[in-house]
């Protein structure tokens, strides 16, 4: 990783409405990581590449329990995360990356996204870890696809990676397909 870019700077900077309306304070962690906290949840961001923002959370109390946000979103917002938090332009140059992301996470905390971590309120959990287990077990599937070279388990790896959650229906269409065969 190219440390140009001091991450705790950028999210002071392009966060700061979420920090000042949620009072959350801004730290470093581990590792290169920043972290926004307040008592009920500790939000790590971290640099990838210098164009990727990955952000984890966790509860004080329970630390090594860490929630993926996109697969919070997709839990608790209709499998949206492609929608609430995408990509930008492979295109841009590093920094403009980075910026659309640390401007988007603002925006969905900003707009109520992040609410219930920031409130304490995981009642949102089980559905969470349900759809961990699914994700788990159909990625499994994929990866077996793509060992037994599966002439569609390229474009499915590509929608995974892309975020787009069609790549299980059609992990689940393709599952059926053999089990009928068998």
């Amino acid at each position: 990783m190219d440390t140009y870019f001091n991450l705790e700077s950028y999210i002071q900077s392009r966060m700061a409405d979420a920090i000042a309306k949620h009072g959350l304070v801004l730290g470093k962690g581990n590792g290169g990581l920043a972290t926004l906290s307040n008592a009920h949840v500790v939000a790590e961001f971290e640099n990838i590449d210098n164009n990727y923002v990955r952000f984890n959370f966790f509860q004080p109390a329970q630390p090594e329990i860490k929630f993926e946000f996109a697969e919070f979103l997709d839990a608790c917002f209709d499998e949206r995360s492609k929608e609430l938090r995408p990509l930008p332009p492979k295109e841009w140059e590093n920094e403009r990356q980075l910026n659309f992301m640390l401007d988007n996470y603002n925006s969905l905390i900003l707009e109520g996204y992040f609410s219930k971590p920031i409130s304490g309120d995981y009642s949102w959990l089980q559905k969470y870890l349900d759809l961990k287990e699914e994700n788990d077990r159909l990625s499994k599937a994929r990866a077996n696809l793509r060992r037994a070279n599966h002439p569609e388990a390229k474009a499915i790896f590509a929608k995974r990676m892309d975020g787009d959650p069609t790549w299980k229906d059609d992990v689940k269409r393709i599952l059926a397909e053999q089990n009928s065969k068998s």
